[in-house]
């Protein structure tokens, strides 16, 4: 199974490294990690007005749930969508795909307020940990989303951090499990 905590080693496996030379790989990367793995199970919304979606009639002050995990996963808009492929969020692979066929924080009026942090943050981190060490799955059980309001690992991720081998330098230390 393809390690999708930080997605580096799924797609790039030892040449992790070469993903911190371009931005674009590291920001695909990110997104097609949110793609497959979504947090959050839906995100309600009420309609204000009676209105009509694909021959469905909504009546005002109703609740629609929004459900990024299934729109992130529709055939129309994702090509092979259960594929783990960072390259699809690519400029020659996204032209001409619906706006919000990929909306991990909302969109709109609502969409979340710390979006460009959290993805600077998330950014940040995984090239840091990516230069430094490579990451190994030490669970025995297949991992699984647990859907309750956010989506979450059913059980603990366990893994290991191995320090990446240095161009010159001293030895790497032991792995950490984490």
């Amino acid at each position: 199974m393809p390690v999708y905590i930080l997605g580096i080693n799924a797609y790039h496996g030892d040449a992790a490294t070469a993903i911190v030379k371009d931005g674009r790989i590291v920001a695909a990367v990110e997104e097609e990690r949110f793609r497959r793995i979504k947090h959050y199970a839906g995100f309600p919304r009420d309609a204000i007005h009676d209105d009509e979606i694909a021959g469905y009639r909504i009546r005002a002050g109703s609740t629609i749930l929004l459900c990024p995990y299934i729109t992130h996963r529709h055939p129309d808009f994702w090509e092979n969508p259960e594929a783990f492929d960072p390259d699809r969020f690519l400029p020659a692979r996204s032209t001409g795909r619906p706006r919000l066929a990929y909306f991990p924080f909302g969109g709109g009026p609502r969409l979340c307020m710390g979006v460009d942090m959290a993805m600077m943050e998330m950014l940040l981190i995984m090239v840091m940990v990516a230069q430094r060490h490579r990451i190994h799955l030490v669970s025995c059980h297949r991992e699984e989303p647990d859907c309750v309001l956010d989506m979450i690992p059913r059980y603990r991720v366990r893994a290991t951090l191995h320090p990446q081998l240095p161009v010159s330098g001293p030895a790497p230390a032991e792995a950490a499990v984490v």
